[in-house]
């Protein structure tokens, strides 16, 4: 018998209905209308999308779709040159066609499809795959930040996980009698905490960015060598335009200059916890009053909002310095999901160098929240 050939080719939107079928078998089901109104947004609506970068990349064997490689076009910075990059997403393979893994990501990652492939969401297989055809991981991607808000939930959940069938009652039961005391001893230690606060500045919510954005841009870039460009039109794409709810934006001004902006989502994790992700929290380096002004805003806004937790991600030792002052803990995983292949001109040394990377939540897939 002749053995069916596996080929590859960017998929079109008649691929929709198969690889929602794929994506929705591997992880949590959506559904096709939902999926593509994300595609839509992500691809269709994006400033920084080239012909050259397809929405997805498809393999194809015996005329059924068994693997899956999407992309979201993203503007990056690095020196002073600007790629775009083709940030990895949904990035799925049938059990039945393993082989077909290695061989759609080897073309993702191809100078064909972008200069500057990367990742910000890559589980531990899909790290193992970039790195052994070439890759490489921005090893500060390994580490993130939690400030638990309430422990209730966390008590519920560690409780439940263990005791097996009958864990939801006794849950219940663990989150009252062991969860309440310390969400009081928490709520304690947030009201005897102080913030820098910058003088004469007050914190404005935004509903479009306009050319303060730009010009803000302009000045903070110039301070990191490896970043998303963050200009007013990446920012109303990425979050004015998002077609989920739970996303807020507030500025930093003072009288009519903005001194910095934070971004977050408010979302419920897959155990029923509330939980604030901040996707951006950026301000120049050296303006820790401007940081600390945005945080505790961000930290009152969660606690109003019942949040069981605050989730963050930072690759600069000032901010990750003062996260933990205000009660983040860092955990730390054992691969990076921030991966990259450098098919620039430019030397390998520049990527390899941590503390040439900005990261943070925002970029690429790691809080789709939809």
């Amino acid at each position: 018998m002749k053995k069916r050939k596996l080929s590859l080719r960017h998929a079109t939107s008649a691929d929709f209905p198969a690889i929602t079928s794929l994506l929705d078998r591997a992880f949590e089901p959506k559904g096709i209308e939902q999926r593509t109104r994300l595609w839509r947004w992500r691809y269709d609506a994006n400033p920084a999308r080239i012909p050259e970068m397809p929405c997805f990349l498809v393999a194809e064997k015996g005329g059924r779709i068994v693997a899956v490689h999407g992309f979201t076009p993203m503007r990056v910075k690095v020196g002073e040159r600007r790629y775009c990059a083709a940030c990895s997403c949904d990035f799925v393979v049938d059990p039945s066609a393993r082989s077909a893994g290695m061989k759609i990501k080897l073309k993702a990652l191809s100078k064909e499809i972008s200069p500057l492939p990367i990742s910000t969401s890559a589980n531990e297989q899909a790290n193992r795959i970039t790195l052994s055809l070439g890759g490489r991981e921005v090893s500060s991607g390994r580490r993130s930040l939690l400030k638990p808000m309430k422990a209730g939930g966390f008590v519920r959940r560690m409780v439940a996980g263990k005791a097996g069938a009958v864990g939801q009652t006794l849950a219940g039961m663990s989150s009252i009698v062991a969860g309440k005391p310390l969400d009081w001893l928490l709520g304690i230690r947030r009201a005897f905490q102080s913030f820098s606060r910058v003088p004469n500045a007050g914190i404005q919510s935004i509903h479009r960015f306009d050319q303060r954005f730009d010009d803000f841009w302009e000045r903070v870039s110039k301070e990191y060598s490896i970043l998303v460009v963050r200009d007013a039109s990446y920012l109303n794409w990425r979050y004015v335009n998002y077609p989920f709810s739970g996303v807020e934006s507030h500025g930093l001004f003072s009288g009519d200059e903005l001194l910095g902006f934070a971004v977050i989502h408010n979302h419920v994790d897959e155990d029923g916890l509330r939980f604030v992700a901040i996707l951006e929290l950026f301000v120049p380096k050296g303006e820790t009053a401007a940081f600390q002004h945005l945080l505790g805003e961000i930290i009152r806004r969660a606690a109003r909002g019942g949040a069981d937790y605050i989730t963050a991600k930072t690759s600069v030792g000032e901010w990750e310095a003062l996260f933990k002052r205000h009660g983040f803990m860092a955990r730390h995983s054992c691969f990076s999901p921030v991966t990259y292949k450098n098919n620039t001109d430019l030397p390998d040394e520049l990527f390899a160098e941590d503390r040439n990377w900005y990261l943070s939540l925002g970029d690429g897939d790691i809080c789709y929240y939809f």
